[in-house]
């Protein structure tokens, strides 16, 4: 159950302000946050058990929060700063 919630932190990401530049930052990390959930998928399939399995939510967590959504501007926030 961690693994599938960790899944499905990784892949909610607050919808970019409808600027080109907020969008294709956006769709970039969404892109690398799928990798990392692939990745972690295929780590847990094929461990045996349970443990692979938390192997690979600890691994997925690592990998996401090395991945912050803070490189766009949320819609709805206008006075939210990129970087």
């Amino acid at each position: 159950m961690h693994l599938l919630a960790l899944i499905a932190d990784a892949l909610t990401v607050p919808p970019p302000a409808p600027v080109p530049e907020d969008e294709a930052a956006c769709l970039a990390l969404v892109s690398r946050r799928a990798g990392a959930v692939l990745a972690a998928c295929r780590q847990a399939l094929a461990s045996p058990g349970d443990g692979g399995t938390l192997y690979a939510a600890r691994d997925l967590y690592g990998a996401v929060s090395a991945m912050p959504a803070t490189g766009y501007r949320p819609a709805g926030r206008p006075g939210a700063a990129s970087s």
